[in-house]
């Protein structure tokens, strides 16, 4: 279930953080620029609260106040897709551009036979 996982995923997060819960509300609230309570946090990631989910606006701010992306790669399996870490995005980024140059070469190299 995508909630079970995405609570599991930010309450181990905060685990392995810097930060007690009453920061990462604090910070929260800074982002989202409404009051965000530890309590609110705790009812937020609390299994026993399934009637209380995170508000998907403050999905992206926790991955930035935690420094992980594993809340959005949860969501983003659900639609089958993947979330990239900024480097591995760059390496796609330069392999999609050699994979587009390698299609120039082949493409000038064709005109180019038919030119001689």
């Amino acid at each position: 279930m995508i909630s079970r996982d995405l609570r599991q995923a930010l309450v181990g997060a905060i685990r392995h953080s810097n930060f007690s819960r009453y920061e990462v509300a604090g910070r929260l609230s800074e982002l989202l620029g409404r009051e965000v309570s530890k309590y609110v946090l705790d009812r937020w990631l609390a299994e026993s609260a399934e009637e209380s989910r995170i508000p998907a606006e403050a999905v992206a701010p926790l991955c930035q106040i935690l420094s992980t992306i594993e809340p959005l790669t949860i969501l983003a399996r659900s639609l089958q897709c993947v979330v990239l870490e900024p480097a591995q995005a760059r390496e796609m980024q330069i392999l999609k551009l050699r994979i587009q140059r390698q299609e120039i070469d082949r493409q000038l190299q064709a005109l180019e036979g038919e030119v001689k």
